[in-house]
This record gives structure tokens, sequence and C-alpha cells, in this order.
């Protein structure tokens, strides 16, 4: 699909290169049908899974604003994303008129929000693989045992895993892919949970899950200068299986080697104080397993994007 309109995509663009005098007379169509407007910016809510974002998505949706996209990931070309969920569309859409160039009167190239969300790792890789066990499996978390999910576990680290299990893997590919932005080279968020950084025709908007609806909602309101109140979604408690998710976290065994990477990096020690890192330390030291082994593919990209700070 994505090679089929990138296609079509090419001849439109050249046609209205070659004939002026059409985009003319579909400008003001384009403009108010199309394009995102100054009053009411285009936002993609782009993170990693189960860090909140479509509590975020619903609670800006609710605050009146209407062009959002919320996705995980980005395709490699940034054009067309090769699915069609209405968040998708609009983010074609988005990337399209971001990117274009040769038609200036047409349109301000109006500037782009973007809002990520950082979140403890382990805490998201649970989250993770209860949320999506019968996506992978073909069964409901109800419907095991507590041994089975706690069995299975590790294969969430198998290479086909459509979530980035790296955290700084994610920033990488995909914020500063899209955005040119590195967040390690920005002031920390540690303390105050979160940090709006501008850059060019981006503005982006980095939240700590951890911290407070009322600090998030604070946050949100200042960027988008507009009031906006959390509404939380997609819960555990709310998804129906609150207890499990409970008790599986306090039988879980993590892979040592993970929380040690993790840990020792960039990435907890930018988004976290001293006082988080060893308070969640703490939390998931007795559970560490020296003796789970982590896949080749794991510990190269735990080398590579999380090389321990000296």
């Amino acid at each position: 699909m994505s090679c089929c309109l990138a296609h079509h995509y090419k001849q439109l663009h050249h046609y209205l290169r070659s004939s002026p005098w059409i985009v003319a007379i579909l400008s003001p169509w384009i403009y108010y049908k199309t394009v995102p407007h100054r009053q009411d910016a285009a936002v993609i809510i782009l993170t990693m899974g189960k860090v909140g974002s479509i509590t975020i998505a619903q609670s800006l949706r609710n605050a009146g604003a209407s062009c959002i996209a919320q996705i995980h990931q980005l395709s490699g070309a940034l054009r067309f994303y090769p699915h069609r969920k209405p968040d998708h569309v609009k983010l074609n859409r988005i990337i399209v008129f971001m990117r274009w160039t040769y038609y200036p009167w047409i349109t301000h190239r109006p500037r782009v929000r973007i809002i990520t969300t950082v979140r403890e790792p382990i805490s998201r890789l649970i989250s993770l693989y209860l949320f999506t066990y019968y996506q992978r499996f073909g069964v409901k978390i109800e419907e095991v045992s507590l041994q089975v999910l706690l069995d299975n576990f590790p294969r969430i680290f198998e290479q086909d895993y459509e979530h980035p299990l790296v955290p700084s893997y994610f920033l990488s590919s995909q914020i500063e892919a899209l955005t040119d932005i590195d967040v390690y080279q920005q002031p920390s968020p540690a303390v105050s949970g979160s940090i709006a950084i501008e850059h060019g025709r981006f503005s982006l908007l980095l939240l700590k899950l951890e911290i407070s609806d009322e600090k998030k909602a604070a946050a949100l309101s200042t960027w988008m200068n507009r009031p906006i109140r959390i509404t939380q979604m997609n819960t555990a408690a709310e998804n129906g299986y609150g207890n499990i998710y409970e008790e599986f976290k306090r039988r879980v065994s993590i892979p040592y080697r993970y929380a040690e990477a993790i840990y020792r990096s960039s990435y907890m020690h930018n988004f976290y104080t001293p006082e988080e890192r060893t308070k969640f330390w703490q939390r998931w030291k007795p559970q560490l397993d020296k003796s789970i082994p982590l896949p080749d593919w794991v510990e190269n990209q735990l080398q590579k994007y999380h090389p321990p700070i000296d």
C-alpha cells in the first residue's frame, strides 16, 4: 500500500509542478481541508508502547485539539505509514505537507508538535508483556495460569517484537530521526518531569510518566496554550487484569543484565534523579536473575545505545 501511495504521490507532484494553474484553483480546498492551521497545530504523539500515550491523546481531544496522530513508530521514509488506521492517515497528511517545499503560497508550513514519554524500563516491560500477551500467544492472560505467564516472560525479548525494548534506540530511531533533536543534548528533565524543546518547525514536549497527573496537565496546558485535564485511559484496571498485573509484578524474574545495562546508562541518569534510580533499583533488586540470558540482538542494542556511564 505504501509503495503504491508513494508512486501516485510522485505522479501528482510532477503533474502539479508542470501545471501551476491547477494549484491555484485547488489551493483554497487544500489549505482549509488538508493543512493543519496555526490555531490548531498538528500533534504527533510518538511514544514507546505502554507509556500513557492513549491517555495523553484522549486528554488533548477532550480539550478540543483535533489534528492528533497517536503512533508508536514511523515508517522508514517518514512519509507514508503502511497501515490504514485513522491516526496513521493523519500522520501521512501531516508529514507530506510538513515537507512540501515547492508551493510555499499554498501552505505556511506550520509548526508540528511532537509529544513523547519516558517510563522506568522494567515497569514498562512488564506492562507491555501483559498488555500484548494475546497478540503474541493467542490466549488471553485471564485464561492461563500465573506460572505460564511467568514462564513465557523471557520471550518478550524475541527479535521480532514490534515495540523497541531498548529505550535509547527508540529515542534515536524515531524522535531524533523525525525532529533532528538529540534529547540527551538538552537540559535534563529529571527533576521537573517534563521539558519543551523548540527546533526548527518542531516543538517537542517530553514527559516522564511517573510525574503526577497535575504536573502532566500543567506541562501540556502551557505547551498547547489551552487548558488540559488528564483523563486516564487504557490502564491495567480498565482492561480487566489489574489483579493479575499486581501479582505478576511481585513474582516475575527480570534478566539482571537488562536491568544493569539500562540503569547504568544515560537513559536513567538523564531522566531520573539519583533518589528515583535508587528507589527503583531497590524495588526490583530481589527479582533480578543473573541466570536469564539475553538474545544477542538485545545485547548488541544495549551495547550500542546504552553504554555505561563512567
